[in-house]
């Protein structure tokens, strides 16, 4: 899988947001899993460089993200590469 993201600043020129600009799955199983993400599950501004495989749990107070970075697909096992554009 190869990913490529590029931040938005702020006016006071302090990253903010991580933006996804293009995404190539490596196989469909990839593509089409929902358990694994580039960047943040339960955030509003991204600022995770990593693809994250995530489990979730609800409950009564709210839902629970525990995300892992992976670097390799766990399903064809192909590396994965991320790159940012300052």
């Amino acid at each position: 899988m190869k990913v490529t993201a590029k931040w938005r600043y702020g006016k006071d020129g302090k990253k903010i947001e991580l933006d996804l600009l293009t995404s190539e799955p490596c196989c469909d199983s990839m593509e089409c899993s929902e358990a694994i993400r580039w960047g943040e599950f339960d955030r509003l501004l991204n600022q995770n460089q990593n693809i994250n495989i995530a489990s979730v749990a609800c409950y009564p107070e709210g839902t629970f993200f525990h995300e892992e970075a992976i670097s390799f697909c766990p399903f064809c096992g192909s590396p994965i590469e991320v790159t940012i554009i300052e």
